[in-house]
């Protein structure tokens, strides 16, 4: 965690990665010296989970680690239950799609693993599969999951979009091993329509 304390500091140098005020705010607090167990501030916002992908990658073999290693992660910007849950979604939500796990089957996993963290990011993910499954179309859908300045709006949306384009890929007969090889989750959250690659 050291290493990407001092990789979070160099963003403060580097505009167009366009990190948030929050991430900034951390990032700010890691400069001055504070260390990265006390950097972080209460926010919910959506930076930490932006970022979280990569670990998906680094330890999708030892879920246990992965989910360990991207609380802490994303606990160094953002403290709130609600953000760590979306971080540790994120990140698994990678390992899953690695591992070929169709999008429709990912939800039992993702709500094992980040039981107990949040209520809030719970309600939100069973929202998104509920909305995914119901009769209401995409932009409508979006709408009912919110913005996506949350981290768990940002989640929400992202998986919602997952299950409906596996859907339509489905239905055309898209390969869906390939559709998980190009269109890993990771690369999916981001703000409504913009999908930006930005943090807060």
């Amino acid at each position: 965690m050291d290493k990407i304390a001092k990789e979070l500091v160099l963003w403060l140098d580097e505009p167009d990665l366009g990190a948030g005020a929050n991430t900034k705010g951390a990032a700010l607090n890691l400069r001055d010296g504070i260390h990265w167990s006390k950097s972080r501030l209460n926010s919910k916002t959506c930076g930490s989970l932006m970022r979280i992908g990569i670990l998906g990658f680094i330890f999708r073999n030892d879920p246990e680690k992965l989910i360990k290693a991207a609380s802490i992660s994303g606990r160094i910007t953002h403290t709130h239950p609600t953000a760590n849950a979306a971080s540790v979604a994120g990140a698994y939500a990678v390992k899953l799609a690695l591992d070929g796990v169709e999008p429709t089957e990912m939800f039992e996993p993702l709500l094992e693993g980040t039981q107990g963290i949040s209520q809030e990011f719970t309600q939100a993910l069973e929202s998104s599969y509920r909305t995914a499954y119901s009769d209401i179309g995409n932009e409508d859908g979006l709408k009912k999951l919110g913005q996506g300045w949350y981290a768990d709006e940002t989640f929400a949306l992202a998986y919602f979009l997952h299950i409906a384009l596996s859907e339509r890929l489905q239905k055309s007969n898209t390969d869906r091993s390939e559709y998980n090889r190009r269109f890993g989750f990771g690369c999916k959250c981001g703000r409504r329509h913009s999908w930006s690659q930005t943090g807060d």
